[in-house]
C-alpha cells in the first residue's frame, strides 16, 4: 500500500467521522443470508414507525435489501439504518436461496391476493416463488383489522383470507415487539423445503362428488379449491 492510498483511507475515515457515520458499518456481510423488505406502492405515505423497527431488528443478522416499486427521493428515509441495498421491482427476478422476505407495511389487498394465489404482479410472483422454494415470508398485520361497523359476513371472509395465508406458512407480525421477537428466534440459515404445488379448482374438476383427491406434503389448496372441496364433499388425502 503506497502513501497515496494511505492518505485516501485517512481522508475517508475523517469524512465518515465528521458526518457521524459508523466506522464499522462497512463490515463484510456477504456471508449472511438476505432479507428482502418489500414495500408496496404508496409506501411514502406511511410513517417510518411502521417499518423502521423491522429494518433495524435485521441489522447484523441479514444482508438487508430494501425493494421499492420505483426510484424516488424518499430513499433518503433509509439513510440511518446502516448498510442496506436499495433495489426496485424491476431489478429482482427471484429470491436468493436461504433468504427471508418481509412485507413491513400492512396491506389487506396483498393478503387477499395471496390467499387467492394470484401472482400477476411483482409482489404476488415473489410470494409464489418464496412458497415454492420453502422460504420464510413475514407480513405486518393490520391493527385493528376492523372498524366494528362491517357486516359479520364481511369480517368472516376477511379472517378466512388471513387463515388461508397462514396455512401457506406465511407468518403475520402485529407490532414492533413481535417483529423483533421473530428475528431473534428465526435461524440464520433456512433450508429450502420440497417445492409446494398449488391445487386449484381446475385440478379438482374430474373428482366425483364425495370422492378423494391425493396431495403431497406441502401442497396448497387455493381458496376456491377449498370451497369446491367443501361443496362437493371431496376428501383430501395426503400421500
Amino acid at each position: 500500500m503506497d502513501e497515496q492510498q494511505i492518505r485516501q483511507i485517512i481522508r475517508e475515515v475523517l469524512r465518515r467521522v465528521s458526518e457521524g457515520e459508523s466506522l464499522t458499518s462497512n463490515v463484510d456481510s456477504s456471508s449472511l443470508p438476505k432479507a428482502y423488505f418489500i414495500f408496496p406502492k404508496g409506501w411514502q405515505d406511511c410513517p417510518d414507525s411502521q417499518y423502521m423497527p423491522a429494518l433495524k431488528a435485521a441489522e447484523g443478522k441479514y444482508q438487508r435489501v430494501i425493494v421499492l416499486p420505483e426510484r424516488d427521493a424518499n430513499e433518503e428515509r433509509f439513510s440511518n439504518v446502516g448498510v442496506c441495498t436499495v433495489a426496485v421491482y424491476g431489478d429482482l427476478h427471484a429470491p436468493a436461496e436461504g433468504s427471508i422476505t418481509i412485507f413491513p407495511i400492512p396491506c389487506r389487498d396483498r393478503v387477499i391476493k395471496t390467499a387467492l394465489c394470484l401472482s400477476e404482479d411483482f409482489e404476488g410472483s415473489w410470494i409464489r416463488q418464496c412458497i415454492e422454494g420453502g422460504l420464510r415470508v413475514y407480513m405486518k398485520k393490520e391493527v385493528p383489522m376492523f372498524t366494528g361497523k362491517e357486516p359479520a359476513a364481511y369480517r368472516k371472509k376477511i379472517l378466512s383470507y388471513y387463515q388461508d395465508v397462514k396455512s401457506y406458512g406465511i407468518c403475520f407480525v402485529e407490532d414492533e415487539d413481535s417483529c423483533n421477537q421473530h428475528f431473534k428466534s428465526v435461524r440464520a440459515e433456512v433450508k429450502p423445503q420440497s417445492k409446494a404445488r398449488f391445487i386449484t379448482m381446475q385440478d379438482l374438476r374430474d373428482v366425483p362428488q364425495s370422492g378423494e383427491f391425493q396431495i403431497h406434503a406441502g401442497d396448497v389448496l387455493t381458496a376456491l379449491a377449498k370451497e369446491h372441496v367443501e361443496k362437493f364433499g371431496i376428501r383430501i388425502v395426503e400421500e
